[in-house]
């Protein structure tokens, strides 16, 4: 065989073993896929475990009921990726008080790094220096205390915690 043949044998090869291999196996799988499974409602689950003498209960066996009832109260169970928005935080205000209103800070996060610290403030990511509100600047983010401060006009101060701290 000459190199030539050798070659398109190769190339081939390359295109009909992929090919192959997928059909031989789509013939081998007998069993339905997951979509012709059928599932039972939660409640119709039920654990019951053989009593080890008159009565006594075993504590994995009190634990797996314990874990049956509540997923027969909440079968789903809460998503984890939607979160509820967090309340804004508590502000505390560090100068006296003026006739324009304050601005709601709420701190989502905090995250510290080798960059420096960002926080989310009013569901923005922020840094130092950032605008936070109109005419608000982030001027500290503390990590360890879990709040933002932020300066206004006229020297005044808020120091907002993180929702949950």
């Amino acid at each position: 065989m000459n190199r030539r043949a050798r070659d398109r044998a190769i190339v081939a090869l390359a295109f009909a073993a992929p090919l192959a291999i997928a059909l031989g196996l789509q013939a081998l799988e007998s069993a339905p896929g997951p979509s012709a499974a059928s599932a039972s409602p939660v409640e119709d689950i039920a654990i019951e475990f053989p009593a080890r003498a008159a009565g006594q209960v075993s504590d994995r066996q009190r634990a797996a009921q314990a874990f049956a009832a509540i997923r027969r109260a909440d079968p789903v169970g809460e998503a984890p990726l939607l979160y509820p928005l967090p309340a804004p935080a508590e502000v505390a205000q560090a100068a006296a008080p003026s006739a324009a209103p304050d601005p709601v800070i709420a701190v989502n996060s905090i995250m510290a790094g080798r960059g420096g610290a960002m926080a989310t403030v009013n569901r923005k990511l922020r840094r130092v220096g950032d605008e936070a509100a109109p005419g608000w600047k982030v001027i500290a983010i503390d990590p360890d205390a879990g709040t933002v401060t932020v300066a206004g006009p006229e020297g005044r101060e808020i120091v907002a915690h993180r929702a949950g701290s």
